[in-house]
């Protein structure tokens, strides 16, 4: 959860133990997140007992229309959590595309402590309230995103999330995460296997290890005119995927 003021009234024990929490959920959320780019070398995603649609481009059909600044709205509130701005650029694109829109009045809970839940949520307009165990922890502003860990875990939520006024909710389901997950990594390691048998590398690579190749690529940007050390390069191999570069 992000962007929220924590009140005086948790105590400094209180306050040290939710952060404690945070960064353990990080780190469990970042663990599930290398399951995913592993996908292809044969490992299972271990992320819950659902089983991911497998038909390429079902994300795609499942698209709700966004304006550009609900798109960014949304955007920056991705971003600005942990564990989530890790995902590439292309991937946020596609859970924002397949989020769907919910409306709340005032005083609604939108996730109540104890429930299994599977959604994650991004609030786009207005306020909302944080319980654990009946007790007040803080007020989140919009943007913001909560619930994230029912999309890689079937468990039970373990905070209550009410609101104070007019919210505007966009929530994406487990399922069409895996689906943009699995969709985007096959995407992406297909796209990159063809561009590799179409270089220069082909003849210095088996098809099983421009595949391995493919799964172990990271991208980088590099600006215009920008100058890269020569110790930044030794030891890697790279693709111009996109650009020019001169020697």
């Amino acid at each position: 959860m992000v962007r929220a003021s924590i009140t005086m009234e948790m105590t400094k024990e209180e306050l040290l133990y939710e952060l404690n929490q945070k960064e353990l959920q990080i780190e469990q959320l970042t663990r599930e997140l290398a399951s995913y780019r592993n996908f292809f070398h044969g490992r299972k995603i271990a992320v819950s007992a659902e089983v991911a649609p497998s038909t390429e481009g079902e994300s795609n059909c499942l698209e709700h229309q966004k304006d550009r600044r609900t798109f960014d709205i949304i955007e920056s509130a991705l971003l600005a959590n942990e564990f989530l701005c890790q995902l590439e650029q292309f991937q946020i694109d596609e859970m924002i595309n397949a989020m769907q829109p919910m409306m709340f009045g005032p005083e609604q809970w939108i996730i109540r402590q104890g429930e299994f839940g599977s959604k994650l949520y991004v609030l786009e307009d207005g306020k909302v309230q944080v319980t654990k165990d009946s007790q007040f922890l803080r007020v989140m502003e919009a943007p913001c995103v909560f619930g994230e860990l029912a999309i890689l875990y079937h468990c039970e939520r373990t905070a209550s999330i009410k609101t104070l006024c007019n919210c505007r909710v966009w929530a994406l389901e487990r399922r069409i995460f895996h689906a943009v997950m699995v969709n985007t990594a096959k995407s992406k390691h297909d796209e990159l296997v063809t561009l590799m048998t179409k270089s220069k590398m082909q003849k210095m690579f088996t098809e099983e290890q421009i595949d391995e190749l493919a799964d172990s690529a990271k991208d980088e940007e590099w600006v215009f005119r920008a100058e890269v050390d020569q110790c930044q390069l030794e030891g890697k191999l790279f693709l111009v995927v996109a650009g020019q570069i001169e020697k």
